[in-house]
């Protein structure tokens, strides 16, 4: 095995970690009100990760320098940070309901946002702005495709344990999709805006759709 890929191995495996934490934290904010068990909390996380940057590392291999996947300080920082928030806001949240007497039963049925984006897949030298923009919209592009399929699914169920496990993971799929459109450095919202506005604007009006359809399912049961 060759250094480089060795390296790229180990932040590849260093990602999955930070996603996996990331898995840990969505458990302790949707165990009240969902039943579900902490491995399937961490694989709903890894999955949504795995998918989006596998997406981006097959599209950047018809280049010539391909592309390589680097863990990101910055990105997984945020990450882990907005999972913090949200734990210490469901924390406060279930307290107060316990101070006042009041159930648990009734916490809120809603996919908590988490932004999982631990890394990227870099593509060195220097680039036209169409390729980088199609490398860059492969992984929201996958996102969004598989939280359709998994919505789709969950609407051939009826309600079930296993439904509102599919609604979970179309709205951290489609929470992904979102994360990464955003104009940082550390996403790919600036790629994909600078070449081609159009499937920026269609890619972040499906993650929006996507959110409130899988939200409003989990929390009215419309579906």
């Amino acid at each position: 095995m060759s250094g480089g890929l060795r390296r790229e191995l180990l932040e590849v495996l260093g990602a999955c970690l930070i996603a996996a934490l990331i898995g840990v934290s969505l458990y302790f904010d949707v165990r009240v009100a969902f039943d579900i068990r902490l491995g399937e909390a961490v694989a709903l996380c890894l999955q949504a990760f795995l998918v989006h940057d596998l997406a981006h590392k097959l599209s950047a291999r018809g280049l010539a320098s391909r592309g390589h996947f680097r863990l990101s300080p910055v990105g997984a920082f945020f990450s882990l940070f907005i999972a913090g928030i949200s734990n210490v806001i469901s924390l406060a949240f279930i307290t107060i309901k316990k101070a006042l007497g009041l159930s648990l039963v009734g916490a809120w049925r809603l996919a908590p946002y988490r932004m999982i984006t631990p890394g990227s897949v870099v593509v060195p030298g220097r680039r036209r702005r169409v390729e980088l923009g199609k490398v860059a919209a492969t992984g929201p592009i996958a996102s969004v495709s598989l939280s359709w399929a998994l919505l789709a699914s969950a609407c051939l169920l009826e309600a079930s344990r296993l439904k509102d496990i599919l609604l979970l993971a179309s709205a951290l799929n489609a929470y992904t999709a979102l994360s990464n459109l955003l104009p940082l450095a550390f996403c790919d919202g600036l790629a994909i805006y600078w070449w081609s506005r159009e499937v920026w604007l269609i890619l972040l009006a499906n993650t929006i759709v996507l959110m409130a359809i899988a939200n409003l399912a989990l929390f009215l049961g419309l579906l």
